[in-house]
This record gives C-alpha cells, structure tokens and sequence, in this order.
C-alpha cells in the first residue's frame, strides 16, 4: 500500500470513530481508545496485509504521537 492510499485510509477509519479526534467529548478512558485504534490497525490490515508491516504502521503510531502531543499541557521555558 502507498504511503498516500495509506493516508487517505487512516483519515478515514479514524474519521469513522470520534471518540479518537473529537475533544467535545473530553473522552479520556484510555482502555476504549486503545480498543479503538486497533479496530483501525484491523481495518487497515484487511484493505492489504502488507500494512500490517512495522513501516506502514509508523504513520498510525506518529498520528497517535501528535494526537496526544496536541492534547497535553505544554510546559512554560523558565529562565
């Protein structure tokens, strides 16, 4: 799978699972968004099991990194 169609298809499952992208809903139980991602993986894996690679998957795991960057409280430079 390319790194585009991969893309365009992480947007979508992810899109499909608001709990994932939508922070109206302050939703923090980690065990249900870990449940959720992997439904992603799965739905990824079933367009084409080469993404199931560890290459194709850093994409998911750098959006999840910026997901929770995005979210955390930023810390003030002292000094």
């Amino acid at each position: 799978m390319s790194r585009g169609l991969f893309n365009e298809v992480l947007i979508i499952e992810v899109s499909k699972r608001p709990l994932l992208w939508d922070v109206k809903d302050n939703f923090r139980n980690k065990s249900t968004k870990e449940s959720l991602w992997e439904e992603v993986r799965d739905a990824i894996r079933a367009i084409d099991n080469t993404a199931a690679s560890t290459n194709s998957l850093e994409a998911m795991n750098e959006f999840q990194d910026l997901e929770k960057k995005k979210f955390s409280p930023q810390k003030e430079k002292m000094g």
